[in-house]
Formats: C-alpha cells, sequence, structure tokens
C-alpha cells in the first residue's frame, strides 16, 4: 500500500489529481503508524501534508468549518526552509512558497495563484494578500498577523475587513472570513492552494481511533452531520472539486457499520 501510495497516488497528485482513501483496521493495528509513514513519505518528495490526531480531542466532521480550522492548523509545509521547519498553517505553506525562490519566481506563484479556478474567490485574495505581505515583509507586522487569524480563522480574534482596507488600500477585494455558508468552498481552497504555490500538492490524514469521538459516541443527528459533512469530501472530490489533493480517513469499525446503512 505505502508503493502504491508512492508510486501511483503521489506523482497522480502532483499531475493535479485528487484521490480520497479510506483505510481500516482493528484498534492497536498500526493506523496511526500507517498515516505517519504515508506524512514522512509525502514531506520528502516536496509535498505539504496535514496530520490531523482525532485523539487529541479534536472532531473534525463537527462542522465544515471546524474541519477546515482544524485542517489549516495542521497545515504543514516542507520544512525545507529552515526558520519554518517548526511552524504550521497556511501561512507557513505561503511563507515557504514566497521564501524559497527568487522574488521573479515568486511573483509567478503569486499570478498562478490568482488564475486558479479551484480557490473561491474570497479565499484567493486572502492567499494573495498574505502572499504580498511575504514579500514586503509586511506579514511581521499588525498586518500579518490580522491575515494570519484569518487564514486560520482564528475564532478568538475579531476582525473588520473594512478597516483593513481603510489602513491597507492595496488589499485585494473582496478579502474572505469563514463562516457557514462559504465552509465548504474555503475547504476546497485550502486543499488546491499548495498546489498553485508551487508545491506538488497536499496530503491530509485523519486519525481516527475507538477511544475518542467515535461514531457511536455521538447522538443520532450528531453521527447524521458527522456523516453529512464527510460526504462533502467524497461527492466534491467526485465532481472533480478538489486538485492536486490526497485525504486519508484512518476509520473504525462503527464508522463501517454506519456507512452500511
Amino acid at each position: 500500500t505505502i508503493g502504491r501510495f508512492r508510486d501511483e497516488t503521489l506523482p497522480f497528485i502532483a499531475q493535479g489529481g485528487a484521490e480520497l482513501q479510506f483505510a481500516f483496521a482493528p484498534y492497536g493495528r498500526g493506523k496511526t503508524h500507517f498515516l505517519r509513514a504515508l506524512q514522512e513519505i509525502a514531506r520528502q518528495r516536496g509535498f505539504a501534508t496535514a496530520y490531523v490526531d482525532c485523539r487529541s480531542g479534536q472532531a473534525p466532521f463537527a462542522s465544515l468549518q471546524a474541519t477546515y480550522r482544524i485542517v489549516a492548523g495542521n497545515l504543514l509545509p516542507t520544512g525545507k526552509a529552515v526558520s519554518l521547519s517548526r511552524r504550521s498553517g497556511p501561512e507557513a505553506v505561503i511563507e515557504e512558497a514566497m521564501v524559497s525562490v527568487p522574488a521573479q519566481r515568486a511573483q509567478e506563484r503569486i499570478a498562478a495563484l490568482q488564475e486558479d479556478g479551484y480557490l473561491a474567490t474570497d479565499y484567493r485574495n486572502l492567499a494573495v494578500a498574505y502572499c504580498r505581505a511575504t514579500l514586503t515583509d509586511q506579514h511581521q507586522g499588525a498586518l500579518g498577523s490580522d491575515l494570519r487569524a484569518l487564514l486560520r480563522s482564528d475564532p478568538s480574534t475579531r476582525i473588520r475587513v473594512n478597516d483593513l482596507y481603510r489602513t491597507h488600500a492595496w488589499l485585494p477585494r473582496p478579502l474572505g472570513k469563514l463562516g457557514r455558508r462559504n465552509a465548504a468552498s474555503w475547504l476546497r481552497s485550502l486543499a488546491s492552494m499548495p498546489k498553485s504555490l508551487g508545491y506538488p500538492g497536499l496530503v491530509i490524514l485523519f486519525d481516527e481511533t475507538e477511544q475518542m469521538h467515535s461514531l457511536h459516541k455521538l447522538d443520532s443527528r450528531q453521527r447524521r452531520l458527522h456523516l453529512a459533512n464527510l460526504r462533502n469530501f467524497v461527492d466534491h472530490m467526485a465532481l472533480g472539486s478538489f486538485r492536486g489533493c490526497a485525504i486519508y480517513y484512518a476509520v473504525v469499525e462503527e464508522f463501517l457499520e454506519a456507512a452500511r446503512t
């Protein structure tokens, strides 16, 4: 399976494909080790990655907004830039893409990002704004802090976009903020963004266990919502709304039982 991931899946993603896989094994049989092995192989080959440990109390599909925040918070650059080797988040992926190449190449990556039809307009503008702030060292000041909070959708920070426009007239319009209505499009944008920035693609790994957030611990409404949010990934993958992204989800036995019904 790892050989297939290395020799087939990663090249397929690098060519713009997308793939979703479910991995099942009984508790204690190595699902976590398997996902970590995939992550290491992907990072060695230059892919951005996001490993989500559901055992740490994260329920990734409680809502699509929660899914976005959790994936964004665990998003890792390749770590080739030493200063970013311990950083995470969309901003770290953008910073690595900007600082790891000459200025002309960085401008070309911004242009590719602007033309990427896989990204929602408000999200694309937000990513472009952070790219430009990085190139002008404004990402280290108050503007960078606000843009990072928007990229992560930090619920502890309240930012008025109109205030940003008054202070920085060059910012593209519209700049987005995560909400219930745009959560699905932001997820797809987040998944496709690394490809636009020059990475071969993105690998997202969800590690579920019997111990935390198992489906049998949810009431019927929560279970339906959880599965509906997960189906959002499946449906849009089938529709071709993802590009340059692989998603692996390690599931437990009650997930399979619920899926059958």
